[in-house]
């Protein structure tokens, strides 16, 4: 393959993904379609809340006409941080969007997830590592100094 030719359907799911250019875009033979789902506008509070910035009712809209789109060209879609901020509850509200849409629209979906959400143990446990490395690497460089 010389090249990869995708269509971005939108910068977020949610904000609009204009119908009729995405279906012109499916003439230039695309290889996927693809958007992210999430935005850095939301700050942090959409990962630590589990709640998505944008509507279901605006996300389910453009999911749609990708989902759509996509089956009509034999093409994945491509969705990046599901649900604004990719967290599991994040991940599983798309997910089920996704499968509304497949039973409303007699789609056929091969799904793949990457999931990204981490362990608060493991974060800890990695705090307190990095606190005790710090806490090393200061003593040992005040013992040189001296």
């Amino acid at each position: 393959m010389d090249e990869i030719r995708y269509v971005a359907a939108s910068g977020a799911l949610g904000v609009g993904v204009d119908a009729e250019a995405l279906n012109q875009s499916l003439e230039l033979r695309p290889h996927f379609i693809a958007s992210d789902a999430g935005t850095t506008d939301a700050g942090p509070f959409a990962l630590g809340s589990g709640n998505a910035a944008f509507p279901r009712e605006a996300v389910k809209r453009d999911l749609t006409r990708m989902l759509v789109a996509s089956r009509k060209a034999n093409i994945p879609a491509l969705i990046g941080s599901a649900g604004t901020a990719g967290g599991d509850p994040h991940v599983e509200w798309v997910l089920g969007i996704a499968r509304e849409i497949a039973e409303e629209n007699s789609l056929s979906l091969r799904t793949a997830v990457i999931r990204s959400e981490q362990d608060p143990n493991y974060l800890s446990a990695l705090s307190i590592l990095r606190q005790k490395s710090t806490r090393l690497c200061s003593r040992t460089a005040h013992e040189s100094s001296e």
